[in-house]
């Protein structure tokens, strides 16, 4: 398996963890059927949507090292998450656009926790000691093929 192979795993792997850990987050606080409902649709978004800008993040961040690539990082991927939903804010609320209500809203806030979240989880999966661990799983699953 190549590098660019495993990097679209992880990055997969990933949006689901972040999907599902949502999902599970707005089903406590929110209740079961608005929570799976939010679930639905977060589901394909994180996984279309995080996985690319997640890919376009480590592009950019692919020359820094240590703290600065690491910060850097987290940063894209939170900005990401407010450009993919400042025009739909905007453009529902013409009438009363203020700052205060563009914070607020509560799909702004749902963006950015799975964008942390995205970003966490994909920093946690790319140490070299988590990877090297993966790459063994995914060989193993591999050879199960018929």
């Amino acid at each position: 398996m190549s590098g660019g192979d495993f990097i679209l795993i992880r990055k997969i792997v990933v949006a689901i963890f972040t999907s599902c850990i949502i999902t599970i987050l707005n089903v406590i606080i929110l209740g079961m059927e608005l929570g799976l409902l939010i679930g639905m649709y977060l589901c394909p978004i994180v996984i279309f949507y995080g996985c690319l800008s997640s890919l376009v993040s480590d592009y950019i961040t692919n020359r820094a090292k240590g703290f600065q690539r690491l910060f850097t990082a987290g940063l894209l991927h939170m900005v990401f998450a407010i450009l993919f939903l400042i025009p739909i804010l905007i453009s529902e609320r013409t009438n009363d656009l203020n700052i205060r209500n563009i914070v607020s809203d509560i799909f702004l806030m749902q963006s950015i926790m799975c964008s942390i979240l995205f970003w966490l989880l994909d920093e946690f999966l790319r140490r070299e000691k988590i990877k090297s661990k993966w790459r063994i799983l995914l060989n193993k699953i591999g050879d199960l093929r018929m």
